[in-house]
């Protein structure tokens, strides 16, 4: 083979050789753009793409010879093994916060029989220090509630009916799983929820503000933005801001966790707000099973941009799934600030009554009256609320 010959061959390995890894490296690219269309974290994306510049190196040596080339070659290599690493560093990260999710007690009434059970010395309600000197005996009202305030109607049935197996039968949340409230008995439910149910037209009797229920704004404990002002919150909300910068934060998209659109806290917000949330890209995600056919609700993830509501009683009967949260104060106002709240200075606040649909008897003005004594408002602090006086 003369010169000219091995030249020639020479120029065409390296050509086969350089389009091969051109190829691989185009093939590379396109991966990670579309896992980027598809929802995969940025960071673990353009880390991951640095090992182009590993497979360039490599090009280089695999054209060289000799010693060149065995050098070329270990370099493309150290690249490449701190790129894995990088790699599988931000893989980590990312998992850990998708990891960090809330869920938040589930209100059936299996799980809230198990958990805020009256009469059970194992049960997390409230109690009060000191025996009370009434109890109700055989009269006791029948008392419904809305389920996530089915642990504060347990501690007054604990507190002021008699221990016998028709007390228990007194305490119901099993209504309200349905679309209707009770006809009979009396009631407690947020102002929320009444109004959604009934409408102005309710034929509500002794209707009765027992306790308060902030809605809670959260998000990541390091995130930058503390405070949002009620514009503010009502454009990331319906969807109009969707990044953090826009707000005084970093240059990070908010991901907004919303709920079903039939719960109490999205009906607050509608009714003080005058907005419907937005659903959120986050609210819904494909059932990894049986992802052609049902979509299934997606939990708060606790990443550096998501943003998520509760309410405050939500929050502090479930403190351990929150503790990497941070509450967000708005217009300057946090939900924890009882006194503000009392005074109506944060915008959001459920009011939490007990009512009748039809006229109270006497056992029922009583247990009324009960609730808003001294001993039956610190049963409402005790049970995550806020008291009224």
């Amino acid at each position: 083979m003369n010169e000219s010959s091995r030249v020639m061959k020479k120029i065409l390995t390296c050509s086969a050789k350089t389009l091969t890894v051109l190829a691989a490296s185009a093939l590379y690219i396109a991966g990670g753009f579309l896992l980027l269309v598809a929802g995969a974290d940025w960071r673990t994306v353009f880390t991951s793409q640095i090992m182009i510049i590993a497979f360039i190196v490599f090009l280089v040596g695999w054209c060289l010879a000799g010693r060149a080339r065995k050098r070329v070659f270990v370099a493309s290599a150290v690249i490449a093994a701190i790129t894995a690493i990088c790699t599988v560093c931000t893989i980590f990260v990312n998992v850990y916060e998708h990891a960090v999710t809330i869920r938040d007690l589930p209100f059936d009434q299996k799980t809230l029989d198990e958990r805020y059970s009256p009469f059970d010395d194992d049960s997390d309600i409230a109690r009060l220090e000191d025996e009370p000197d009434f109890n109700f005996g055989n009269a006791a009202p029948v008392l419904h509630a809305q389920p996530q305030y089915y642990p504060l109607a347990s501690s007054f049935v604990n507190a002021y009916y008699s221990e016998s197996e028709s007390a228990e039968d007194c305490l119901d949340a099993r209504t309200f799983l349905s679309t209707a409230y009770p006809q009979s008995g009396l009631i407690i439910a947020s102002d929320a929820s009444i109004k959604t149910y009934y409408g102005d037209n309710a034929s509500i009797y002794g209707m009765t503000t027992i306790a308060l229920d902030p809605l809670v704004f959260y998000t990541h404990k390091n995130a930058t933005v503390t405070d949002l002002t009620t514009e503010e919150l009502k454009g990331i909300l319906g969807g109009e801001i969707t990044d953090w910068r826009e707000v005084g934060g970093k240059n990070k998209k908010i991901k907004l966790y919303t709920r079903h659109d039939v719960t109490t806290q999205s009906n607050l917000i509608s009714q003080s707000l005058n907005i419907t949330p937005t659903t959120g890209e986050t609210q819904i995600e494909f059932n990894p099973v049986f992802w052609f056919f049902t979509r299934q609700s997606a939990y708060y993830r606790n990443e550096y941009g998501a943003i998520g509501f509760a309410f405050l009683s939500e929050i502090q009967s479930n403190p351990e799934a929150y503790s990497n949260t941070r509450a967000l104060t708005i217009d300057g106002v946090s939900a924890y600030n009882y006194d503000a709240v009392r005074k109506g200075q944060y915008p959001l606040c459920a009011e939490i009554a007990a009512f009748t649909q039809s006229p109270m008897t006497e056992n029922e003005k009583q247990l009324t009256e009960i609730m808003l004594s001294p001993d039956g408002q610190s049963l409402v602090e005790k049970s995550g609320l806020i008291p009224v006086k």
